[in-house]
């Protein structure tokens, strides 16, 4: 909510700059009105309009970086679900038997009494342990593929955040200096 909230603010306080910016600040003078001075009032009212939209732009934008959206109570069990199918009930050691357990309900791994082993991914293994190993190293795999992921994904974001903030406070500063 308060990210689209900022976004409208963005727009509303993006169109009020520009407004602002073609705010007519002189007057005609004269009989016939052919030529023109400054207003000085004209000019404080112009810049007044653009100190508040500027405020309300770097405002929207703040908010809509880190506004955040809310998730609904569903989506939020939904996620949790998720979160508990990825990250296993305790550290990753092949001795605990809740990870063991975590491990073969994860992986489907299943006793076959026709060849007499234990299948998983295609695969027949002889023993469990031997099957539990091998989920083992992929889900290993997968979890080091995970942080690595969420490693380049927070550093895109880590340089995105400081660049609009840069945009946005130069152009206040821009404003306030023109102004």
């Amino acid at each position: 909510m308060l990210r689209l909230l900022g976004f409208g603010l963005l727009i509303a306080g993006a169109i009020w700059v520009v407004v602002a910016f073609n705010m007519e600040t002189s007057v005609p003078t004269g009989l016939l009105g052919t030529s023109r001075v400054q207003n000085i009032g004209l000019i404080a009212e112009r810049q007044n309009h653009l100190l508040v939209a500027s405020l309300i732009t770097m405002i929207g934008a703040i908010l809509a970086i880190f506004g955040g959206a809310r998730h609904t109570d569903e989506r939020q069990s939904s996620a949790l679900d998720v979160k508990r199918e990825l990250q296993p009930p305790c550290e990753r050691d092949l001795t605990l038997d809740p990870y063991r357990l975590w491990l073969a309900e994860r992986y489907d791994i299943k006793n076959n009494e026709l060849f007499k082993g234990f299948t998983f991914d295609g695969n027949i293994f002889p023993s469990l342990d031997e099957a539990l190993s091998s989920a083992h190293a992929i889900e290993n795999q997968k979890e080091s593929e995970r942080l690595k992921n969420k490693n380049a994904a927070s550093d895109e974001i880590g340089l995105i955040v400081p660049i609009i903030l840069f945009v946005i406070i130069s152009i206040n500063i821009y404003l306030f200096i023109v102004l």
